[in-house]
């Protein structure tokens, strides 16, 4: 239950990250799914906190608006129609955009093992975090930052180079 709770708020970390760089409809939906998800565990299972008070949906945070990027000029009304996309094309985009189906079962052992010291927690909980990022200086930037990953070591390399493949295959 506690690592759900962890897990769940690496995710909503993540996703202010990205509505903070790029404010998205879909971004707000997905991080209200999961500020649902987090308040409903969270004192569901955690009684000693039951009087505090559980907000209802985002707009019960003051400083969501601090959240947004500033406003851009008047978008143009008549988007271009998007080009057809081809089935092979839709299906690379579809497995790119998630990042655990990157690795083998023998990366995910090895980088667990090597890079975050046989945690498998603090390995899905870094593929989550990456797989809400938006670009992949973003996630390089967490990589060095956060993660601690030496892209000189072997294991860091081949780590990030899935990564930099994820980011590229969008």
């Amino acid at each position: 239950m506690i690592d759900q709770l962890i897990t769940l708020s690496v995710e909503i970390e993540a996703l202010l990250r990205v509505l903070r760089d790029n404010p998205s409809p879909e971004a707000k939906d997905l991080l209200e799914e999961k500020f649902e998800q987090f308040s409903q565990l969270f004192y569901t299972h955690i009684p000693q906190f039951g009087d505090i008070k559980v907000l209802k949906d985002l707009n019960d945070l003051n400083d969501l608006n601090d959240l947004k990027a500033p406003a851009d000029p008047a978008p143009d009304p008549t988007p271009p129609a998007p080009e057809p996309i081809k089935l092979d094309e839709m299906l690379c985009r579809r497995e790119a955009k998630d990042l655990t189906r990157a690795f083998t079962l023998n990366d995910k052992f090895r980088f667990t093992r090597e890079l975050f010291d046989g945690d498998k927690t603090r390995f899905a909980d870094a593929l989550n975090m990456l797989m809400a990022m938006r670009s992949l200086d973003e996630a390089r930037d967490y990589l060095a930052a956060d993660l601690a990953i030496d892209p000189d070591s072997e294991a860091g390399a081949d780590f990030i180079t899935i990564i930099t493949n994820h980011f590229n295959g969008r």
